[in-house]
């Protein structure tokens, strides 16, 4: 009998071309609606990544996969048949269940796709290679907007009053805050009284959306969603996200007019991204971080909100994670504005020295995180007791050694870096703010750390790259 040959993205693509996001995606498992034959109860699986196949006993329970980048494929063969499999939503987990008719039995035989970022489009690979943007974009200024309606605000520290544009904020959305999502995430809020995890999950995730044409919420891609870890930027996603809930931020954006108020405030945004950009020399801690690492970045962006008072985090995004020489590396800080803990009274060169400090802190662990990772054990071995270094250890605040040391590093990096490029007068007044904050961080040994770290690498003593220097760092773990 001549064998036949079955395409399944042909019988998929129709059924699922709308399930783009979280909230619309496609199930987690779905079982082909066919069977095929295997007269000697094997099979083999063949990869066209990797453009070779393996045999396999269709008593084997286990289940064979490959990473569901765009292009790839996976065939079951038997003896008689031939099933080709295309993923269809990349950054979701698919599994396809294929029944099959063998000698002694019938099986189901699991193929896995593992869900993947999205690859960077050529033209905004071309647009961005090497360069650093700012932006406030309109879907992260929305859920900014929610947020500050709602009990997260409050409960981790976001949010900023006495600007005019608080004020408008406060005046144009007030009738909202008994909308069903701001009551939702005041719900779930209650549950959690740091309540961080949400709000990040939220707030950050809304970076994978835009508007289009018709005002509806659109993804982009290559930015959906995004995962929140503050050790590697890898984690699992935590739920919770802006995707999970896009209906209800849809309905909350037109019920508020809230394309409008963001129209009215454009002048008011381009005047911020102008002063973020001039108080945020990113270029130079991007050259100053590469010659002492040896990650390289392609870009860098700068998303903020005049709604955040102070949670930054950073994500990370790369055509393939797999393939460092061939990837798109792309790294997304998300920080407050440029009114946030800069007193007036302070110099030009003063006011840049502090505000570079929340973007270097971010930029650094795409440097410092990999760094650790591979001197964990040392870490850990010199590190001791965890809460001598860190007091709120163990209530998920950078409850690990490596996360703990990473702080620890990429803060005393800051201060070598203003050391070596601002005036003494400048360098050691932020430095000194910096000791502080770590300090009432919880931090309670950075001061002691940071001071023997500026000591041992002062640029006069260093005759090889920081990394090359990394077991002489970790020794300072143990040298008070």
């Amino acid at each position: 009998m001549k064998p036949f040959v079955t395409y399944l993205s042909a019988l998929l693509l129709p059924i699922f071309a709308c399930t783009c996001v979280r909230a619309q995606t496609l199930p987690s498992e779905m079982v082909y609606p066919d069977t095929l034959r295997a007269p000697d109860d094997s099979m083999s699986v063949y990869f066209s990544s990797l453009q070779n196949e393996g045999r396999i006993s269709l008593n084997d329970l286990g289940s064979w996969g490959t990473d569901g980048q765009p292009g790839r494929r996976m065939e079951v063969r038997t003896t008689l048949d031939t099933l080709s499999v295309a993923p269809v939503n990349t950054f979701h987990d698919q599994h396809l269940l294929i029944p099959i008719v063998g000698r002694t039995d019938t099986f189901l035989y699991r193929l896995r796709f593992n869900g993947t970022p999205q690859p960077h489009p050529s033209d905004y690979q071309a647009a961005h290679r090497g360069a650093t943007t700012f932006a406030i974009p309109e879907a992260f200024e929305l859920a900014n907007v929610i947020l500050y309606l709602s009990a997260l605000s409050d409960s981790t520290g976001n949010h900023p009053t006495g600007t005019a544009y608080t004020d408008a904020v406060a005046a144009h959305f007030a009738p909202f805050r008994r909308h069903a999502l701001v009551r939702l995430l005041d719900k779930h809020a209650a549950s959690d009284a740091a309540g961080f995890s949400l709000y990040y999950s939220f707030r950050d995730n809304s970076y994978g959306f835009t508007f289009d044409e018709w005002d509806r919420l659109t993804p982009v891609p290559y930015h959906l969603p995004v995962s929140i870890d503050y050790s590697s930027g890898l984690a699992p996603f935590t739920g919770m996200g802006f995707a999970d809930l896009l209906y209800l931020v849809q309905d909350f954006a037109l019920q508020s007019g809230f394309r409008q108020f963001y129209r009215d405030h454009a002048g008011e945004y381009a005047e911020q991204i102008e002063r973020q950009q001039r108080l945020m020399p990113v270029r130079g801690m991007w050259d100053w971080l590469e010659r002492e690492f040896p990650e390289r970045m392609d870009h860098y962006a700068i998303v903020f909100s005049p709604l955040i008072g102070g949670s930054h985090s950073t994500q990370r995004f790369q055509e393939n994670p797999f393939d460092q020489r061939y990837s798109f590396h792309e790294s997304i800080m998300f920080v407050s504005g440029p009114d946030e803990l800069l007193p007036s009274s302070y110099d030009s060169l003063t006011r840049e020295a502090l505000q570079s400090g929340i973007v270097f802190t971010e930029i650094d662990h795409n440097y410092v995180n990999p760094m650790t990772s591979e001197h964990y054990d040392a870490v850990r071995a010199a590190m001791g007791t965890l809460t001598d270094w860190n007091n709120r250890a163990g209530s998920g605040y950078y409850d690990s050694p490596g996360d703990t040391f990473n702080e620890y590093v990429t803060h005393a990096l800051f201060c070598l870096y203003v050391r070596e490029t601002y005036p003494a007068e400048v360098a050691e007044l932020v430095i000194d703010r910096r000791e502080q904050l770590m300090v009432r961080r919880d931090f309670p040994r950075f001061l002691d750390f940071n001071r023997a770290f500026l000591t041992q690498f002062v640029k006069e003593n260093r005759s090889q790259p920081l990394s090359e220097s990394y077991p002489a760092i970790i020794a300072l773990l143990g040298a008070g």
